[in-house]
């Protein structure tokens, strides 16, 4: 959408500049995004906001459970590079397969009361960023925001 309103104002001639400002653009509107979500949480949350008000120190942990509490990317689609068994099928390789991040930070085997933000939780291990191979690059510098 930037993208589009630079050439709009600057013409089809910055495209080569329009290829460096563009990702930064974007990245200050997620950025934008991501402050919006994590204030939404903290105000849906007044106790929570409470304590980081009264303990900023504790930024870092807050930061990791707003994560876990309201995932940025909801959900990541991938394909099966192999039969893969799960439970009590096979998903078959090339079959695509859909990780919903925000129902795994939420999955009530993993944490206790998963609805709930408690910025005292330990061991929040939250999969915002993806997991393994598909873990994000840019996951420290996309926490960076949440901790200013």
């Amino acid at each position: 959408m930037i993208g589009l309103l630079i050439k709009k104002v600057f013409g089809t001639k910055h495209e080569r500049d329009l290829r460096v400002i563009r990702p930064i653009a974007d990245r200050i509107n997620e950025i934008y995004g991501d402050l919006e979500r994590l204030s939404d949480a903290l105000l849906r949350n007044p106790e929570a906001w409470t304590v980081l008000r009264g303990h900023p120190e504790r930024a870092d942990q807050a930061v990791e459970e707003l994560l876990r509490y309201d995932t940025p990317v909801q959900m990541t689609t991938k394909w099966a590079a192999a039969d893969i068994p799960f439970h009590d099928r096979v998903i078959r390789k090339d079959d695509t397969v859909i990780f919903f991040w925000g129902a795994v930070n939420r999955d009530p085997a993993r944490y206790t009361d998963p609805d709930r933000l408690d910025l005292d939780r330990r061991d929040i291990g939250h999969h915002s960023f993806g997991m393994g191979a598909h873990f994000c690059l840019g996951a420290s510098l996309a926490v960076m925001p949440g901790l200013l």
